[in-house]
């Protein structure tokens, strides 16, 4: 309908975050993929303890919902909304591109994961995690239902893969991939200057 047509981004805003989560079920239901949820945890206690990655990953889904220039209704409540939140240029600017043939010094690579907000561990098997070992880096961005292996030959990206994190099995190979962020704490330098 008139929705689909207007290419238009319409934000709903419940009064907290268990009203949004009810209201987005629901939606969503209607909506498919052109609906998405933006919840942040209510309690300011919780948040220093601990963030929730299920809903970090919900809400960089929508940053990246947000880039395809679709129509799309986007579900949150008063705590998320008043939230430092990079711009558009500024998420993109943090987005890395990788493609074979590529030259990158691995070591480079991953300095910038770390600096995209994520964390090093031995086996990759859930987003927000890097490793690696001899001339591979394991990396799962939010954006893939699979983990990806890069693998170099010196300082150039001879493959990309997706793989199975259970079994270390290939999935399949691609030529380029689009890692995002990790974290939403992302500043370029003008943005530092005014805060």
């Amino acid at each position: 309908g008139a929705f689909q047509l207007s290419k238009k981004v319409y934000i709903v805003v419940k009064s907290n975050l268990y009203e949004a989560q009810q209201f987005y079920t629901i939606l969503k239901t209607f909506l498919g993929e052109e609906c998405c949820y933006f919840p942040y945890d209510e309690s300011v206690r919780m948040e220093i303890l601990a963030q929730s990655p299920e809903m970090l990953a919900e809400r960089l889904n929508t940053y990246e919902l947000l880039l395809q220039d679709k129509p799309l209704v986007i579900v949150t409540h008063t705590s998320a909304v008043h939230r430092h939140l990079p711009s558009k240029a500024t998420y993109q600017k943090f987005c890395l591109n990788l493609k074979v043939g590529q030259r990158i010094d691995m070591r480079e690579l991953q300095k910038k994961l770390v600096d995209l907000g994520y964390q090093y561990i031995l086996n990759v098997d859930q987003p927000f995690y890097f490793s690696h070992r001899g001339g591979i880096v394991d990396v799962f961005s939010n954006n893939y239902e699979r983990p990806i292996r890069i693998e170099f030959f010196d300082d150039e990206i001879d493959s990309i893969r997706f793989f199975d994190e259970t079994t270390q099995r290939t999935t399949n190979s691609t030529n380029e991939v689009r890692i995002i962020p990790a974290t939403e704490i992302l500043y370029d330098d003008n943005e530092v200057d005014d805060v």
